[in-house]
C-alpha cells in the first residue's frame, strides 16, 4: 500500500480533501508493484488551485506532474490524468522491462523458493537422519559404558578378593612366623630359666657351705680367749708344759742318745704343732 504526504499552501487540508487525494492520485499505483512515498502539494495562489504530485516508480524514476485550476478537485483529477498519460507514453517500457524484470525476479524467487524447500526438506531428512543415528549411537555408547562399567565392577571385584586372600595368606604367614618366635623364645626363656634355677641352687649349696664354714669359724673365734691377760696364761701354761718335757728329754738323752735323737724329733714337731697352733689363733 503507497503512503502519501499531503502538505498545502494556502489552503487547509482537510479530511475530506486528504481522503480525495489519495484515492485520485493511488490511481496511478496500479501500474506498478510498488512505489516509494508520494508528495503531493495543495496551493492557493492568486485564484488558481495548483496541484504538484511526484511519484517515485521503480527504476530510481521520478514521476511528476502539475495542473492548476480554478478549483481544486479539477487540478487533482487533470493531474492524475496527465500522470498516466506520462505511463502511457514516456515510461511504459521502462513498466514493461520491470515487468519483464518483475517475471524474471518472480521466478528467480518461486525458483529460489523452491530449491529452499528442497534444501530445506533435504536438510531436515539430514537432521532427521543424523538425529535418529546420533539416538542410535548413544544408544550403542550407553550401552557400550554400562558393559564397561559392568566389567570393570566385576573386575574390581575380582581384585578386591584376590587381594583379600592374598592378604589372609601373608597375614597367616606372618602369624605363624610370630608364633614360631614365640616359641622359640619361650623355649629360650624356660632354658634360661632353668639356668637360673640351677644358678639359684648353686648358690643355695654355696651359702649352706658358707654357713657350715661361719659356724665352724664362730665354734673356733668362740673358743678363743676374749682378753690378752687369758691369752698370756694360757701361753704361760703352755710353755710350763713344755719346759718340763723339755727338762725330762734332757735327762733321757744324757742317759739314751737314741732317745736324745727322737726326742729331738718329736721337739722339732712339737715346735711345728705350736706353730700351726699359733697361726691358728
Amino acid at each position: 500500500m503507497a503512503t502519501f504526504t499531503v502538505r498545502g499552501k494556502n489552503i487547509e487540508i482537510t479530511p475530506s480533501l486528504r481522503e480525495y487525494v489519495e484515492k485520485r492520485v493511488g490511481k496511478v499505483t496500479k501500474y506498478f508493484d510498488s512505489v516509494g512515498d508520494i508528495k503531493v502539494l495543495l496551493t492557493v495562489s492568486k485564484g488558481r488551485h495548483i496541484v504538484e504530485v511526484t511519484v517515485p516508480i521503480p527504476g530510481g524514476i521520478l514521476l511528476r506532474g502539475e495542473e492548476s485550476t480554478m478549483d481544486m478537485y479539477t487540478s487533482i483529477d487533470l493531474v492524475v490524468e496527465k500522470l498516466e498519460r506520462q505511463i502511457s507514453e514516456k515510461y511504459q517500457k521502462y513498466i514493461d522491462r520491470y515487468d519483464l524484470i518483475g517475471g524474471l525476479v518472480l521466478e528467480s524467487e518461486e525458483r529460489a523458493e523452491k530449491i529452499t524447500n528442497a534444501a530445506n526438506e533435504k536438510a531436515e531428512k539430514l537432521i532427521s537422519d543424523a538425529t535418529q543415528q546420533t539416538e542410535s549411537m548413544t544408544q550403542n555408547a550407553k550401552k557400550a559404558a554400562e558393559q564397561i562399567v559392568t566389567e570393570t565392577i566385576a573386575t574390581r571385584d575380582t581384585l578386591r578378593d584376590e587381594a583379600k586372600k592374598e592378604a589372609e595368606k601373608c597375614l597367616e604367614a606372618v602369624q605363624a612366623e610370630v608364633d614360631m618366635k614365640l616359641a622359640e623364645g619361650k623355649r629360650k626363656y624356660i632354658a634360661v630359666q632353668d639356668e637360673m634355677n640351677e644358678i639359684v641352687e648353686l648358690i643355695n649349696q654355696a651359702q649352706i657351705r658358707f654357713m657350715a664354714s661361719y659356724k665352724e669359724v664362730h665354734k673356733i673365734v668362740s673358743a678363743m680367749p676374749e682378753t690378752m691377760q687369758e691369752l698370756e696364761d694360757e701361753d704361760r701354761k703352755n710353755d710350763g708344759g713344755k719346759t718340763a718335757a723339755a727338762a725330762a728329754q734332757r735327762n733321757r738323752k744324757t742317759d739314751d742318745p737314741e732317745y736324745g735323737d727322737d726326742l729331738d724329733e718329736e721337739e722339732e714337731d712339737f715346735s711345728e704343732e705350736e706353730l700351726k697352733q699359733r697361726v691358728n689363733r
